[in-house]
């Protein structure tokens, strides 16, 4: 048996590409840079190496809604194709993907300030002392 099994973890280098297939079926495809640390003597280089990820229905449609400079954590499998011309293409299919840090774009300026308004609303309710009267609220 053979496995062809990665992990990366990168930032989104452009708009997601979104296609829709004939049988209805969403393909969607993001390039993903990964950097390296190298050592050269005592300076840290780093180098960086791009992938094309792709993602198939339900995955695909949340891969769409990334955005440029999102970090993705992507758990996948990898395909190797090699053209008549000899190049290599690696393509990354993804089973499964998480956003760890969404870009400063990728939420809109209304949800920014609606995330703002609950957490002052949150932190208005819970400043202060808890009371024995709050404890005796808790629904559980």
């Amino acid at each position: 048996m053979f496995i062809s099994h990665c992990f990366l973890v990168g930032n989104v280098g452009g708009e997601p590409q979104v296609k829709l297939r004939a049988d209805g079926t969403v393909v969607t495809s993001v390039s993903l840079a990964v950097s390296r640390p190298k050592t050269s003597g005592e300076e840290k280089i780093f180098t960086t190496e791009w992938y094309r990820i792709y993602a198939y229905g339900k995955i695909g449609e949340r891969l769409a809604k990334v955005g440029k400079g999102d970090r993705l954590f992507v758990d996948g499998t990898f395909r190797v194709l090699q053209g008549e011309d000899r190049n290599v293409s690696v393509l990354i299919i993804a089973n499964y993907f998480s956003v760890l840090k969404p870009s400063k774009t990728s939420v809109s300026l209304q949800e920014r300030k609606e995330m703002e308004n609950v957490l002052d609303e949150l932190a208005e309710t819970f400043s202060g002392e808890t009371t024995q009267e709050d404890i005796d609220e808790f629904p559980f």
